[in-house]
């Protein structure tokens, strides 16, 4: 389905799922910074670099989540 980065702005978090890779990325609203959750990890990464390519493919290919989903996580197939 893909989101546009012009929605990653002031006025809301955002979630997306990429199956595929089998990651998750959050969108801080607030600081404007982006993290990285991979399916069966615990903990998220803080991504430094928003040009990253795995983070585009995301923005481009993969789909939007809810927080519950994204703090849940998912299990690796």
């Amino acid at each position: 389905m893909g989101i546009s980065k012009s929605a990653l702005g002031k006025d809301r978090d955002v979630f997306v799922d990429y199956e595929l890779e089998e990651v998750m990325f959050r969108w801080d609203a607030q600081s404007g910074q982006v993290f990285r959750k991979f399916y069966g990890a615990d903990d998220e990464t803080l991504l430094t670099d928003h040009s990253n390519r795995l983070f585009n493919d995301v923005l481009r290919f993969g789909d939007e989540i809810d927080a519950a989903t994204y703090a849940l996580g998912r299990a690796r197939r």
